[in-house]
């Protein structure tokens, strides 16, 4: 039998052959490297990169200075209990004091006067009282001699423990 097929055509079919398996190898190539270069990138990256830097002391010139209020632990409100002048100060503000320090001296022209006022009330109280005393007595002994009656002895004598009771008040 006669051989009928066309050697272009066996040629151009191995031409084919060979061109697609060089297109497959080339293709293998690249994806292989792709595949290494790959893993060599993967490599570098898992691998943590630390900058190093030795710690040595800081010049300071001035020192820290820093903005800030500064308020005491404890503090005494002073207040006033009567109306008065200020006669003398003993301490000045931020002296230290201790418990009981006298702090000032004052004046108090009204409270002496009501203190001489109170004195004269006691001394008054006091005479009323004795006045009233003497007379308890008297109209006692007179009880005794019914020169008088009972209620009016009471009532004198009654007197006599209101102005008591004045004294120990004054």
């Amino acid at each position: 039998m006669p051989d009928r097929s066309n050697p272009w055509l066996k040629r151009g079919g191995a031409v084919l052959v060979l061109a697609a398996l060089a297109i497959v190898a080339t293709g293998l190539w690249t994806r292989g490297r792709g595949e290494r270069d790959l893993a060599v990138w993967t490599a570098e990256q898992a691998v943590p990169t630390v900058a190093l830097i030795h710690a040595a002391p800081a010049r300071v010139e001035d020192g820290l200075q820093l903005p800030a209020t500064l308020q005491a632990a404890n503090t005494a409100p002073i207040l006033a209990r009567t109306s008065g002048y200020v006669r003398q100060w003993r301490v000045d503000i931020g002296d230290e004091v201790r418990q009981g320090q006298v702090l000032a001296i004052l004046d108090a022209p009204e409270v002496e006067q009501q203190l001489v006022q109170a004195r004269a009330d006691l001394q008054m109280a006091l005479a009323n009282q004795q006045l009233a005393e003497s007379t308890a007595a008297r109209w006692r002994s007179l009880l005794g001699k019914d020169a008088v009656s009972k209620q009016e002895t009471d009532e004198k004598v009654g007197d006599l423990a209101a102005r008591t009771a004045v004294v120990n008040a004054a």
